[in-house]
């Protein structure tokens, strides 16, 4: 059984984002089996810079549009983007440097994140184009 599964509590109401959310969510519970299978470290190897790569490719879509439609909070959803990044980055490096004992700390920081963010921040997006006609 998936540790989050998607429900309509996660969709934030913008197609391509939720299917970008949907991608993101699988990584998450991939993460999850490997922890749950004993192999943590090698999904922090494996998954991380896989969820790194997606997650970067859904900043730039969910930003684009965020900028065309001159979303007021955009400077600020970026900035919580480029958090998650840079710490990502650092996990990864951590492990690169032989701590390989950051495997649950990765993971509880990924899934506090994602969920605060895609039902939080994400959230707040679709209101706001919705009223300026974009869905």
């Amino acid at each position: 059984m998936a540790f989050i599964a998607w429900t309509e509590e996660w969709e934030i109401k913008i197609p391509q984002l939720d299917a970008h959310h949907k991608q993101l969510v699988s990584f998450i519970n991939s993460f999850h089996d490997a922890i749950e299978k004993g192999k943590g470290d090698i999904a922090v190897y494996t998954i991380l810079p896989e969820l790194l790569n997606y997650t970067m490719y859904h900043f730039v879509a969910e930003e684009e549009i965020m900028e065309k439609y001159s979303y007021p909070q955009y400077k600020a959803h970026k900035e919580e983007h480029k958090f998650l990044v840079n710490k990502t980055i650092n996990f990864y490096e951590k492990y690169n440097a032989g701590d390989i004992n950051i495997t649950a700390a990765v993971f509880d920081f990924m899934n506090e994140w994602f969920t605060k963010h895609i039902k939080g921040t994400d959230k707040l997006i679709y209101p706001f184009l919705k009223s300026k006609g974009y869905v």
